[in-house]
């Protein structure tokens, strides 16, 4: 931007703001131009002249500022637009309207101009409301909105997600007799993509052929973005394909939401082959598109993808974020371990990039993960010096190390730390030190951690149930009267049993007495209420013997039947086959 001397007269007020809106020298307004020029406005009847260079500090305009220009002026209508139409486009809403309301009392009429800079303010935050508000003052001013102010206030609705504001706009536009155009009817489908709403979106795209207007790259981005966010990615990919047949070149909003659709179906090749795309067609990915794509490979545990997208980044003269190197610590936690993982945040301090509570909290989950908590409590120190304050997730890794590593006093302790620095521990927490305790036959402390669990708020579920009463199976002796009574503090709590608290009921009985009560198993069986499979079959069989196993299967089935539930084979068990924390597999 060259040197602009301002002269003391409104006109070169004036061309001042035309200079820096025509520029969009958005870095010079925050760093004090308007707020010069402010100064300038508040003096009496005296301008100070002042010199905006294109790297200028505030230094400069002290050394400018100190010789005032005696003569008088009074800024005219252009001049608080422009000013207006500045901190519009730095989406300063507030200083926006500030400037308006000093126009006025200064006694300068606003024009359509004005308002629609201020209306533009609004958009820009996506205050649809604020926007609808200026629109009302505009025409109680007795000034009849044009194309550009509906257009306006519908990009305000737009990009607050309210589609029904946004269509209420549109339709408003017409009823007034002003025809929409191109840039009213784009306003509308990115409000449709906002909501992921593809259907409305090519309503009104076939709207805008209909009138004959042709859309540009604004609308069939938002209609490939429409598509993106409605989880349809051949559609997507239909409309990317049908924008390029019209000689429409994709930008890197377009091709960035396309790339995340592949990036959130977790089809890392595709996400790829629409980078390569992109690179070909000559357009220039951001931070954010490279970010996409090499979390996707962290999604899909491609190491070797991730750094060759992460070196094409450095290549193109980006600067990776915290987001870039979260993502290769992830990345890295599989296929490197502990190692690998520490490599990449040594990297991440290096660049001098700030180390956030994500990053640390992955890398001290692989060591503990690793059963390596010497490893994991250093760097959880290292966060700790750094000022970074652990969460539920940074204690909850530890314990979990802990608890793979069946040591319970270490699980214990850690949990006490975490209560003592005032972070509260979730159900998840609670089942990591429950799972310790099962897995070394600690009923006791299993039992107690459960009641602790209760008095502190977290509700038990029933994952932390069955652990429980896997800890008093683990027991020795095995404590069936500790698991009996967990049973019926499930039933208490309207907590509904599921194949592992049933299974593990019947083993618990079975191995504390050969000879269980078969009055007993049959209730068991049928508070549970759950369709037998081979697991059930197995410990029934077990606990009572095959007669009686095979009238109590028989009756279930029938009962399930008849409710119109299928008994369910091993394989097809309704429930997950992800073992709960503490259970024994049954072979």
């Amino acid at each position: 931007m060259k040197s602009v001397l301002l002269r003391s007269a409104p006109r070169c007020f004036g061309r001042l703001m035309f200079a820096l809106t025509e520029a969009s020298t958005a870095d010079l307004l925050k760093q004090g131009n308007p707020q010069v020029l402010a100064r300038s406005f508040r003096q009496t009847g005296k301008a100070y002249p002042v010199r905006l260079l294109s790297k200028s500090t505030q230094e400069q305009h002290e050394k400018y500022e100190t010789k005032p220009n005696a003569i008088s002026f009074v800024p005219n209508v252009t001049t608080y637009t422009r000013m207006i139409d500045n901190f519009a486009r730095i989406g300063d809403d507030k200083a926006a309207a500030h400037w308006l309301q000093v126009m006025i009392d200064a006694g300068v009429t606003p024009n359509h101009c004005t308002y629609n800079a201020v209306i533009n303010a609004s958009a820009q935050k996506g205050d649809g409301d604020a926007a609808s508000h200026w629109f009302d003052k505009m025409v109680s001013a007795g000034l009849c909105p044009n194309i550009r102010t509906y257009s306006t206030v519908i990009n305000a609705c737009a990009k607050s997600g309210n589609l029904k504001g946004a269509i209420h706009w549109l339709r408003s536009m017409v009823d007034a007799g002003i025809e929409p155009n191109v840039v009213s009817y784009s306003a509308v489908i990115h409000a449709c993509a906002q909501v992921g709403d593809a259907e409305t979106a090519m309503h009104w795209f076939e709207n805008m052929i209909k009138e004959k207007i042709v859309p540009n790259k604004v609308s069939f981005s938002a209609v490939v973005n429409a598509h993106v966010r409605n989880n349809d990615l051949a559609a997507a990919v239909f409309w990317l394909d049908k924008m390029v047949a019209a000689g429409i070149r994709p930008n890197t909003v377009t091709y960035s939401s396309l790339i995340h659709a592949c990036a959130k179906d977790n089809n890392l090749n595709l996400a790829e082959h629409w980078l390569d795309k992109m690179l070909q067609a000559g357009v220039e990915p951001d931070v954010v598109t490279y970010n996409t794509v090499i979390n996707a490979c962290a999604q899909s545990h491609r190491s070797a993808s991730a750094v060759r997208w992460f070196n094409a980044m450095v290549d193109a003269g980006l600067e990776p974020d915290g987001t870039t190197y979260n993502s290769m610590i992830k990345v890295h936690t599989r296929e490197s371990g502990p190692s690998g993982a520490a490599r990449w945040l040594d990297a991440m301090v290096t660049k001098g990039i700030a180390v956030d509570k994500i990053a640390y909290t992955t890398v001290i989950g692989v060591c503990a993960r690793a059963g390596d908590i010497v490893r994991a409590t250093q760097w959880f120190d290292k966060m700790i010096d750094a000022g970074v304050q652990p969460d539920v997730v940074t204690y909850s890794a530890i314990i979990h190390g802990c608890a793979k590593n069946g040591d319970v006093e270490a699980a214990e302790r850690w949990l006490h730390t975490m209560v003592s620095d005032n972070v509260a521990p979730n159900v998840r927490t609670y089942n990591t030190v429950l799972n310790a305790c099962a897995r070394c036959g600690d009923s006791r402390a299993a039992l107690h951690w459960l009641d602790e669990m209760t008095k502190s708020g977290v509700p038990p579920d029933v994952v932390a149930y069955a652990t429980v009463i896997n800890a008093c199976r683990n027991a020795t002796p095995v404590n069936v009267e500790g698991a009996l009574k967990v049973h019926q503090q499930m039933r208490k709590d309207s907590i509904a049993g599921n194949h592992y608290t049933l299974v593990a009921l019947l083993h618990c009985l079975a191995d504390a007495n050969p000879k269980v009560d078969p009055a007993t198993v049959q209730r068991i069986v049928e508070e549970h209420a759950v369709a037998p499979n081979n697991h059930v079959e197995r410990a029934l069989v077990r606990a009572v013997g095959d007669e009686m196993a095979a009238t109590l299967l028989a009756r279930e089935r029938k009962r399930h039947k008849r409710y119109g539930h299928k008994p369910t084979g091993g394989a097809r068990c309704a429930t997950p086959r992800k073992h709960p924390a503490g259970i024994k597999k049954i072979r």
